[in-house]
């Protein structure tokens, strides 16, 4: 009967351990899926934190071509408006360049009449 005794209560320790590994098997497998379904939401908020890096990184990409297309367009306009007081100035000048002109063929004409009426004062005197 001891033989028997000792026989039931080592099968019992053993259905104990395989009791208690299943039980840990069975709490591993559950801490397991928790640490599955915690993996999933972290990625799923890193993907939503990325869509919405990549969706402000493209509304900055934007605002800058706008800000280059305007600064772009400012520029032409201020080379345009430079442009347009270059051909101003330029008529300015070439009015200028006339009148000098004008002014040179009346002085070499008052020229010849001083010179003239110099001829005439010296014949008048002799």
């Amino acid at each position: 009967k001891h033989q028997q005794d000792s026989d039931f209560a080592r099968m019992r320790a053993e259905v104990e351990t395989y009791k208690a590994k299943g039980v840990k098997k069975e709490a591993a497998l559950i801490l397991s899926q928790q640490e599955l379904a915690r993996t999933h939401r972290q990625a799923s908020d890193a993907e939503k934190l990325l869509r919405h890096e990549i969706a402000e990184a493209h509304r900055c990409q934007e605002l800058a071509q706008q800000k280059t297309i305007q600064n772009e367009a400012e520029a032409a306009k201020s080379l345009q408006e430079q442009n347009v007081e270059v051909l101003n100035m330029s008529g300015v000048l070439q009015q200028a360049v006339d009148e000098a002109a004008c002014l040179s063929a009346q002085l070499q004409d008052t020229q010849c009449i001083l010179e003239k009426t110099r001829e005439q004062l010296q014949a008048k005197e002799s």
